[in-house]
This record gives C-alpha cells, sequence and structure tokens, in this order.
C-alpha cells in the first residue's frame, strides 16, 4: 500500500512496485476489490487523493502524476513535477504532496504547480520521512517511514500536533511475515471511522478514537 483514501462509500488504495503498481476500488464492508487499474511496468506508484471525482496518483522517481476519471478508471490527465512523489492528500480545493523530506507541498490541482511550501518540524528540529498523508478537520495526518505511527500536523504552524502508536495493529497481523511499515491513512467522515494499514499487510484496520 502506498496510498489509501475512502470516498463515496468505498475505499480506493493504490499499490507500488515496478510491473505491480495499481489503483483498487474496494468494498470496505468485505474487503471485495470492485474494480483495478494498473499504471504500466515504468511506473512505481505511490501516495494518492481523490478530488472533484478525479483520482490523482504520484510516481516515486519518474517525476509524473497521472489523474484517472473516478468512475472509467480512465486517464484523463498527466502532470510532471521535480521532485520525488510519496504522499497525497487534498482538502477539497487543493493537494498536498510529501517528498520524503520535512517540507509539504501545496499543490494547484488544475495544473500541478507549487503554490506554497510548508515545513515541518517536531520540537524544533526538521521532520522529515513524511510519507502518506491524510488532511482530516483542517489537521493533515501522516505516517513517518520506518515508524508505525501516524503523526498529526498543523499546516499553519509547521509543528506536530499529536502523535499516535499504532504499533498494536502489527500484531493483530496473522501469518503475514512479509508486513513491513504501516503506511496508508483514510477517514470515513460520516460516521468518523479510520483507516489504516502497511507495506505489504494483509488486513486493512478500522479504527474508532475515544
Amino acid at each position: 500500500t502506498q496510498g489509501l483514501t475512502f470516498y463515496d462509500g468505498y475505499l480506493y488504495e493504490t499499490t507500488g512496485k515496478y510491473g505491480q503498481s495499481k489503483i483498487m476500488k474496494i468494498d470496505p464492508l468485505s474487503g471485495r476489490v470492485l474494480q483495478t487499474r494498473h499504471l504500466g511496468f515504468n511506473i512505481f506508484g505511490e501516495g494518492s487523493t481523490i478530488l472533484n471525482d478525479k483520482i490523482y496518483v504520484l510516481s516515486w522517481r519518474e517525476g509524473i502524476c497521472l489523474v484517472f476519471d473516478i468512475h472509467s478508471f480512465n486517464e484523463v490527465a498527466r502532470f510532471s513535477y521535480n521532485t520525488e512523489g510519496w504522499g497525497l492528500s487534498s482538502d477539497g480545493e487543493k493537494l498536498f504532496m510529501s517528498d520524503g523530506g520535512h517540507k509539504i507541498r501545496v499543490i494547484n490541482p488544475s495544473n500541478f504547480q507549487v503554490l506554497q511550501e510548508i515545513e515541518i518540524f517536531k520540537d524544533g528540529i526538521p521532520f522529515d520521512n513524511i510519507n502518506e498523508l491524510e488532511f482530516i478537520g483542517g489537521m493533515l495526518w501522516a505516517n513517518r517511514w520506518t515508524e508505525d505511527k501516524v503523526y498529526v500536523i498543523n499546516l499553519h504552524s509547521g509543528e506536530l500536533e499529536r502523535e499516535i502508536d499504532l504499533s498494536i495493529l502489527r500484531t493483530k497481523l496473522k501469518n503475514n511475515p512479509r508486513a513491513e511499515v504501516l503506511n496508508g491513512i483514510a477517514y470515513n467522515s460520516e460516521n468518523g471511522h479510520f483507516y489504516f494499514t502497511g507495506k505489504n499487510w494483509s488486513s486493512i484496520f478500522e479504527l474508532v478514537f475515544n
């Protein structure tokens, strides 16, 4: 898993690795994959988000953002950028992108031009390896590569507001020796439920926070 989004009753997941990268529409009740689109042999899929019925999918090192129609999964546009692609999210108007460093780029979705760069800090120290993203309640939720934690980022101050340890989820993975780091955050605003998964995880977990 590289990207995870809840939209209009369904989960949309993007996966990585050359020759295996794809986007999938998933029924969150059964876990059944309803629709799939492969990204091609030369694209390493990364983070993704949905805006105005379009799925935006980053590539890792290819410098390409692919855009697909959410209904047909047909490609409708592609944009270029000059950094690595890691995580992607949206506030309903703009896109937010991570590249593994300590900056979040604010992106115009119509042309993928950078509108702003926000530096992220933890206790005054640059906070890097920011990966998968989800915009929730005015805050940017992110996981950090190599950690089974989620961080809540205040985009106005650039500081971390919360740190949530989700390592307990790894203990609930059964017969899953290839499981790597936590990677994948989605949120259902209708019921307040969160979805989390990871790289090569065999399960997606649905959580409610007190």
